[in-house]
């Protein structure tokens, strides 16, 4: 795999990302322009989908598979928060984050909402 100005390779074959997230102006950072990389049979390289925020495996290298404990089923909803907002352990906070979501209905990502990742 390798990234090249935000774009992700696999075996030389650009990934469609519809749902990436990547302001134009961290393009130029490390975390976007890195490869070749091999990851090693029975690891998976993982990003976030919210590359701004992500600290993923561009940080910390491929996860082997026997640690994933689950997958995704489906996205329920998709709201365009600061990923700081949603770990923020005070309650306060979190009462803040919820309430500014139901009243931003204007930064919920519906393309996203609803969408279906895997059906076994």
């Amino acid at each position: 795999m390798e990234i090249h100005r935000g774009v992700l390779f696999v075996n030389g074959i650009r990934m469609p990302e519809d749902y990436a997230r990547v302001r134009a102006l961290r393009r130029w950072s490390w975390q976007e322009n890195i490869g070749p990389r091999r990851i090693p049979r029975g690891a998976l390289f993982v990003m976030g989908d919210n590359r701004d925020n992500s600290e993923d495996s561009r940080y910390w290298g491929p996860v082997p598979v026997a640690n994933v404990v689950g997958e995704p089923l489906v996205v329920f909803w998709s709201y365009d928060a600061p990923s700081s907002a949603w770990l923020d352990p005070s309650l306060l906070h979190q009462v803040r984050l919820y309430a500014s979501a139901l009243g931003h209905m204007t930064q919920t990502r519906w393309r996203r909402t609803g969408l279906l990742l895997s059906i076994r």
